[in-house]
Order: structure tokens, then sequence, then C-alpha cells
């Protein structure tokens, strides 16, 4: 399945955000709980892992500095 992937420069908690339409159409099973994407492809059945240390530590760095205004 060819996907085009659209690329941004900034300060984000997500490492990727994938569209439901993807999932579906690749037969994939995310699973935030283990930061982990599962999908077939002709050679098997392939993972993409996040790494879930550097997350929870880019994500503690994104909230810093975040007020709120009343």
């Amino acid at each position: 399945m060819s996907t085009k992937f659209l690329v941004v420069d900034c300060d984000s908690s997500y490492n990727m955000i994938l569209g439901r339409s993807w999932i579906h159409g690749m037969g994939a099973l995310p699973s935030t709980l283990h930061q982990m994407v599962k999908f077939p492809t002709p050679w098997g059945i392939k993972a993409s892992r996040g790494d879930q240390e550097y997350s929870c530590s880019y994500y503690q760095t994104t909230l810093k500095g975040k007020t709120k205004v009343l």
C-alpha cells in the first residue's frame, strides 16, 4: 500500500498519527499500551515499535512551559 506522510517540524508528544483509513487498509493492529503497530506484509507480520521511555520523557518536556490562561 502506497502511503503519503506529512512531516512537520514542531514539538509534539506524538511520534506519528495514523488515520483509521490507513489502519483499516493495512489490516494493522495498533496497541497504545505496547506502543506498537503490527501489520501484514508479503514477508510476514512486521511491527513498528515506539520507545516508551523516550516518549514519556519528551511528553513531559512538551508540557513544561504550558500554562493555563484563565
